[in-house]
């Protein structure tokens, strides 16, 4: 019995390690900026397309054309986003933030069963930052006030 379960425990890491592995090896290249995403709102970048979920306006649902002056202003406040892009270069990593450029070295860590990149900076900080890696698209998962948000990434 004990057998059993030393190798589904030594299956289980090598599994991690693999997956660890073939992430880091597919993260390579430039990912630009799709798509953000809030519980309530998706909004495309490129085409400035907004969706709401429905459940969001239920109570009060929206017109047309709030519709409409809802996608201008997300497309006015988002536009110094547009050219956000994350790049991976062997170990190396360089963000693009709005205005922001950061530089420096990552690794892919594991934690509570979710994947970081553990990005180290010139100026010796560390930030981890929570993805996802599904059907060719990187989320960037951040939680602020209890809420979650995602910025999309497709590789270019």
């Amino acid at each position: 019995m004990k057998k059993i379960v030393y190798l589904n425990f030594a299956f289980l890491c090598f599994t991690a390690i693999a997956m660890a592995q073939t992430t880091a090896k597919t993260l390579q290249g430039t990912w630009k900026i799709d798509a953000i995403q809030t519980a309530e709102v998706y909004y495309e970048l490129a085409t400035g397309k907004l969706t709401i979920d429905p459940a969001a306006t239920a109570d009060q649902p929206m017109a047309p054309e709030d519709l409409a002056m809802a996608e201008d202003m997300m497309k006015t406040q988002l536009e110094p986003f547009a050219s956000n892009f994350i790049q991976f270069n062997d170990s190396k990593i360089i963000i693009k933030f709005g205005t922001e450029q950061r530089e420096g070295t990552y690794t892919i860590k594991e934690k509570d069963g979710k994947q970081y990149i553990e990005a180290t900076y010139g100026t010796g900080g560390v930030k981890e930052i929570e993805f996802t890696l599904k059907d060719k698209f990187l989320s960037i998962i951040q939680t602020a006030e209890g809420k979650e948000g995602k910025m999309i990434y497709k590789l270019s």
